[in-house]
């Protein structure tokens, strides 16, 4: 099945080709919306922090599982690598200033000229989960040695993973 989404604007930084996440997440950003939605930015400078969607129009062929930059091989939907089924990034990000149609913003792991699809204000009452614990090993970014099952026993890795 096929669908359209509608590109609302375009990220600009100094980043031309991909590198690390963390690296471009440490960086600011701007997000430029396109003149046709800048209504829909009003009062969005009320949030401390927006999540952005936008299309990973330089991502590779998609694959359902395979290794990861750091650790064990992983399903594309347990991981966030870019070579998705339907290549949509999303990263929460902290909105330091509007001016205009221009956002200015903090964390995002996307490259220039990347195309945005959604803008959604962060509500913590709905995107962060009760648990504040995780149960990956390690999860600050390195995801090293063997998984974990969800009552926190180690599990085997390699072989088919339910």
């Amino acid at each position: 099945m096929t669908y359209e989404v509608t590109q609302i604007g375009t990220v600009r930084n100094d980043f031309e080709t991909p590198v690390g996440p963390e690296e471009m997440a440490a960086h600011e950003s701007t997000i430029v919306i396109d003149e046709d939605y800048a209504e829909g930015l009003y009062r969005i400078a009320d949030n401390d922090y927006v999540t952005v969607l936008w299309y990973l129009h330089e991502s590779g062929e998609p694959s359902l599982r395979g290794p990861r930059r750091y650790g064990t091989e992983r399903g594309i939907f347990a991981c966030r690598s870019p070579n998705r089924p339907s290549p949509i990034g999303t990263t929460t990000v902290e909105l330091l200033e509007r001016e205009g149609r221009e956002l200015r913003v903090h964390g995002l792991d996307a490259i220039d000229g990347t195309p945005v699809l959604d803008i959604k204000p962060y509500a913590p009452n709905f995107d962060r989960p009760d648990r504040t614990d995780d149960r990956r090993e390690n999860h600050g970014g390195r995801i090293e040695g063997p998984s974990a099952d969800r009552d926190g026993r180690a599990r085997e890795v390699g072989g088919d993973e339910q």
